[in-house]
């Protein structure tokens, strides 16, 4: 009696959730809120609708064998497996209806619009351009770009790419993105220049990482150049942070340096605090190293961006006077640091020809990129002098961080700022079509969420 109502009412959650799942994919394919999040919602539904069905198959297999000789206590097990394979789908899921009804509050929505449009347009750039370079997007998983939400734990962004495992779930796999925004970002729309940093380690996740093939290949120059060892190490557990502040650099423009180094100016002791096991690198030698990205990406053209670099290179250094000789030793790897990401060869980016492609050719520098945005900024700033000539939503932040800078006082400039954005974004749905690039993730997904039964048959 107790394993039958186990079993049925597992079966109930399971196909009560799948009815809760099929009114939001309604929801978002209908032209409200949450329309610029239907591929996402798309995706999220076919991946548990896979495996709910799992589950109800290894119910009613379960049930069978109950109604004709009972369970015995090695099949129990599988029961109870069920049951919590039931209870961790609801809990999986409960993240992302958090996620998605966020977008239901008024207070929130234009900002979430925002950084959701921001966020497509960061991926459609890449795929854009690897079409260009003749290298198959749907070689990758590539496929629906992240959902962004407010969450409170941490003071700042966070992202969870596409495959990885949600912090309070024992679910792999997970198959749409999610990025984290703090809650106190959401009146400064400049701040969304985080979100292309973000997006950068989500690029990272689905292009099989292009970071472990960079830093392999630091790891071989700066041992070759005798370099120590600390330092060596060093670099590679900073990886994905170097990479997804290049892609913050290529997707948001120079104007990113400026939002780092606001935001990463804090107390000495974090700034120029070193740990063993950080992933991140030493705030003070992060500055420097995006400066060093923004200078080698649009320099070379524009006395203005070198002005600008040189301005927030000299500002840091008399905030933080004091730097142990140790970590400024660090900046003489920068050269290598930059020439790898510029024009390192990766396996990763092969195209049609097998020819190898570096991991700047994803995001080629766009001309007067720093007046461009400087001039959008003083339009966001209300000087009708100005026009706002940008068409991406991703390059808006960057205008609204040179316009921050200049005016900081000015209140109208966030509700200016999220306007423009959404203004740019493309009408109706930012949808995808239903092919094996799909199937791919939901399969994993399924596969994963499974992996713990011993019993493959359920």
């Amino acid at each position: 009696m107790i394993v039958n109502q186990i079993l049925q009412s597992a079966v109930l959650r399971a196909k009560t959730l799948g009815e809760e799942l099929d009114e939001w994919l309604t929801l978002t394919a209908s032209n409200g809120v949450l329309e610029k999040n239907h591929s996402q919602m798309d995706l999220v539904h076919k991946s548990f609708e896979s495996a709910l069905e799992r589950l109800k198959e290894g119910c009613q297999l379960l049930l069978a064998n109950e109604s004709t000789g009972g369970i015995s206590n090695e099949k129990f097990i599988e029961v109870a497996a069920i049951d919590a394979k039931v209870r961790q789908a609801y809990e999986l899921w409960g993240s992302y209806r958090t996620w998605f009804a966020q977008r239901s509050v008024v207070r929130f929505r234009e900002y979430l619009m925002a950084t959701d449009g921001i966020a497509h347009d960061c991926y459609h750039a890449v795929v854009e351009r690897l079409v260009a370079l003749s290298i198959d997007p749907k070689g990758y998983d590539l496929r629906s770009y992240p959902i962004t939400a407010f969450d409170g734990r941490g003071d700042g962004p966070y992202t969870i790419p596409r495959g990885n495992r949600l912090r309070s779930t024992h679910v792999d796999a997970l198959p749409v993105p999610m990025i984290a925004v703090p809650w106190n970002m959401q009146t400064m729309a400049w701040n969304c220049l985080a979100i292309h940093h973000e997006v950068g380690h989500d690029l990272d996740k689905d292009l099989r990482n292009p970071s472990s093939e960079i830093a392999e290949h630091l790891r071989k120059i700066l041992q070759t150049r005798n370099t120590v060892e600390m330092r060596v190490q060093a670099w590679q557990r900073w990886r994905k942070e170097i990479v997804a502040d290049y892609f913050g650099v290529l997707l948001g423009g120079p104007a990113y340096l400026g939002f780092m180094a606001a935001y990463l100016a804090r107390h000495p002791y974090e700034v120029l605090d070193i740990r063993e096991d950080a992933v991140h690198p030493v705030s003070y030698l992060r500055i420097l190293l995006v400066a060093k990205f923004v200078e080698s990406v649009w320099g070379g053209s524009s006395t203005e961006v070198n002005a600008y670099v040189g301005s927030i290179q000299d500002d840091w250094k008399k905030i933080y006077p004091s730097v142990k000789q140790f970590i400024v030793d660090f900046q003489d790897d920068f050269r290598f640091v930059v020439d790898a990401l510029e024009s390192l060869p990766l396996n990763c980016l092969t195209d049609d020809q097998s020819k190898r492609h570096a991991l700047a050719e994803l995001c080629p520098a766009e001309p007067k990129m720093f007046e461009r945005q400087s001039d959008a900024g003083n339009a966001l700033l209300g000087d009708v002098s100005y026009d706002i000539e940008l068409r991406s939503p991703r390059l808006i932040p960057g205008a609204a961080q040179l316009a921050f800078e200049r005016d900081p006082e000015n209140m109208s400039l966030n509700a200016s700022t999220l306007k423009a954005i959404i203004d740019r974004l493309p009408p109706g749905q930012l949808g995808d079509e239903d092919d094996q690039q799909q199937q791919r993730i939901i399969d994993r997904f399924v596969n994963n969420f499974f992996s713990d039964f011993e019993d493959p048959g359920i």
